[in-house]
Formats: C-alpha cells, structure tokens, sequence
C-alpha cells in the first residue's frame, strides 16, 4: 500500500512538471510566434520600398525627360483614413 502511494505520490509530480513544461513552451512559442510576425511586417513593408524604388528607377530610365528628372525628388504623402462621415450611407426606410 505504502509503495502504491508513494508512485502515485511520485507520478502526480512528474504529470506536474511535464504540465509546467509544456506551459513555459506555449508562452516561449507565442513569443517567437509574436517575434516572427513583427519581423515579417517589417521585412514586407521594407520589399514594398525597394519594389517602389526600382520601378521608379525603371521608368526614369525609359523616360526621355531622362535629364531632367535624375535630380529631382520624389515625395510620397500617406493618406489619412477616410472617416466614416465621409463614406455615403443609405438611408433606411
């Protein structure tokens, strides 16, 4: 009886650590997981740039202002979101 208790004793342990161990794996991964993403975003969000710059580059090549255009500089405005008042909306009946 002594030695059944004392497995059972000792198996509730090992269950315990193999839980904690599989805890401490969900918050590590989650975490890479986060990491991975956020490096993606950025390394999308740097190709966009580069796809940006190279076709602008392309097409000043192929442009016969060629001269002209090779000092001069391009400036990009992002767009604020349109708001939702700015949006046409139905009118209920």
């Amino acid at each position: 009886m002594k030695e059944e208790r004392d497995l059972n004793h000792a198996l509730k342990g090992d269950q315990k650590n193999w839980q904690d161990m599989v805890k401490k794996l969900e918050v590590k991964h989650e975490k890479y997981v986060a990491e991975k993403t956020a490096e993606i975003s950025d390394l999308k969000e740097q190709l966009r740039d580069l796809m940006f710059f190279l076709e602008g580059r392309q097409k000043i090549e192929e442009s016969p202002m060629k001269s002209e255009l090779a000092g001069g500089q391009v400036i990009v405005e992002q767009n604020p979101k349109a708001s939702s008042s700015a949006t046409p909306r139905r009118k209920r009946r």
